[in-house]
């Protein structure tokens, strides 16, 4: 009964506020997780994000606009790590707070400075702060979108923020100015306290690291004795393997040697091979014209034969004893 009455009272509040939430975020992994967060916290409740506050402004909507940022010390605490340049990190953190209070100072009615550390985190004293600002209910927050811990910088790096900040004039009135616009809650890890911790325990892990490493390296040295002893030994048989192969090349050019003498071999019989083929279709084909003449030879005799019957049917006949004195007359007229 509770559980209806409270959702009849989100959904009439959020019935008398339909303006859309409006949060600045330029990275694409915070803005994911900054749209899931808000869904899960405000339901039924739109969450625009814009990658710039021109971008919401032009929008010209009448809600307040969410503007997740870095405390100053946390921003500078990651300038600082991995560089031995403070002073540079300082006055770059500088020149990007001057421009960020130029830029919001204008419309500080208009937007509502969060810390981003928790905000991201899902911490429920953050996101009521953003429910109190915009005047709207805050559903709990589901566990599993929950983060356990707080993506805090190198605690070193933070405490050196905090002493730059606080050793300079110009930056500690800057991050003043920026913190006391902040709404909400700060990261949990900016309390010196939880800072001093924090480097004890990062020092702690790192001379845990150091002895693992120095065990390693002993372990290292023991394993490089033994290879040492191994690579003596591998000498040994590469040396032996060298010799077989100097064996085996002298071997394998007498077998090219080889190779090439029965390939030339081969290549002599397949020649011979192809004058033996060509002589036999030669001898072949004189056969052939042989037989051929014998043919003709033979017709000829047959032809001579008949043509000798024929004559000697001739001389013999009566009609040629009859004309023979014709014949005789007519022979002695041409000769005449």
């Amino acid at each position: 009964m509770q559980d209806d009455t409270a959702t009849t009272s989100q959904a009439t509040d959020v019935a008398r506020n339909p303006s859309p939430l409006r949060f600045i975020c330029s990275e694409d992994k915070e803005v994911s997780r900054l749209k899931a967060l808000s869904n899960a916290a405000f339901f039924g409740v739109e969450a625009l994000i814009y990658p710039s506050l021109e971008g919401a402004l032009a929008e010209h909507g009448d809600s307040l606009i969410i503007v997740p940022t870095e405390t100053p010390s946390q921003n500078l605490a990651r300038r600082l790590v991995g560089t031995a340049d403070h002073g540079k990190a300082l006055q770059d953190w500088i020149e990007e707070a001057e421009a960020f209070l130029q830029t919001y100072r204008k419309v500080r009615r208009q937007v509502r400075v969060m810390a981003k550390a928790p905000l991201l985190k899902g911490d429920t004293d953050s996101w009521q702060a953003v429910a109190n600002q915009l005047n709207i209910p805050l559903s709990p927050l589901p566990t599993e979108i929950l983060e356990t811990k707080e993506t805090e910088p190198c605690a070193l790096s933070h405490l050196v923020s905090l002493h730059l900040l606080q050793i300079t004039p110009k930056a500690q009135a800057l991050a003043t100015e920026i913190e006391a616009m902040i709404c909400g809650p700060c990261p949990s890890f900016e309390k010196s306290s939880e800072l001093v911790t924090l480097v004890l325990a990062e020092r702690k892990a790192a001379e845990t690291e150091v002895t693992e490493l120095q065990n390693r390296l002993e372990t290292l040295e023991t394993q490089r004795e033994q290879a040492v002893s191994k690579n003596e030994l591998l000498e040994e048989s590469v040396s032996s393997l060298l010799r077989d192969i100097e064996t085996q090349s002298v071997r394998q050019k007498t077998l090219a040697r080889e190779l090439k003498s029965m390939s030339d071999l081969e290549a002599r019989l397949s020649r011979s091979a192809e004058e033996l083929l060509r002589a036999q279709q030669s001898i072949a084909n004189k056969d052939e014209a042989l037989r051929l003449a014998q043919e003709k030879e033979a017709a000829l005799e047959r032809r001579v034969a008949e043509q000798s019957e024929n004559l000697h049917a001739l001389y013999t006949s009566n009609s040629w004893k009859i004309t023979g004195p014709i014949r005789k007359i007519s022979l002695f007229l041409r000769r005449r």
